[in-house]
């Protein structure tokens, strides 16, 4: 299977993007490789759409409250769970069978972008102020901590990335412009 993401950045093959891992998600999309379906945050109504690539149809949407805004996603394939991060500093852990939000951590607000590190099970999130750390547990999700920005930095001059190697994160790259 070949999905080509053209939105926010360069044309990319999704396979190349997976990186040969079961899932894929940073920004706003994710791809899951066990069930093959694409999962996209629609910031406009907070809710994730579930979408069939072969069909290119909606087949479910999941509510992200009391994430509002969803900016940031990521599917973990073995526990069935899609995590996403809403702009009023909440994130959401989503059961991928019962479309469900079963956990809700509270983290910096304004996320970027979040990341799954599924050695670890630790998922970061990207906010203005700060890199939020949460853990996946058996019921859901708790935090973990918050790793400060730069005080220099604005939040229109700091770009943060998570580097994906694998099933790890194996770089948090923070950058001020």
């Amino acid at each position: 299977m070949t999905m080509a993401r053209t939105s926010g950045s360069s044309t990319r093959n999704r396979e190349d993007r997976c990186h040969g891992n079961d899932s894929y998600g940073a920004g706003e999309d994710g791809y899951d490789r066990a069930s093959e379906r694409i999962y996209q945050n629609i910031k406009s109504n907070s809710t994730v759409q579930v979408i069939d690539p072969t069909t290119n149809k909606v087949e479910k949407t999941f509510n992200t409250a009391p994430a509002t805004g969803p900016h940031g996603l990521a599917v973990d394939s073995a526990a069935q769970r899609l995590y996403t991060a809403g702009s009023n500093g909440k994130l959401v852990v989503i059961d991928l069978k019962t479309g469900k939000v079963i956990s809700t951590v509270d983290i910096e607000k304004g996320v970027d972008q979040i990341a799954y590190d599924r050695t670890n099970k630790n998922i970061y999130c990207a906010c203005k102020g700060a890199i939020s750390v949460a853990q996946a547990t058996d019921d859901g999700a708790k935090l973990i901590g918050n790793v400060p920005r730069p005080k220099a930095a604005t939040p229109s001059l700091l770009t943060t990335r998570l580097t994906q190697s694998g099933p790890a994160i194996s770089t948090i790259t923070i950058a001020i412009c």
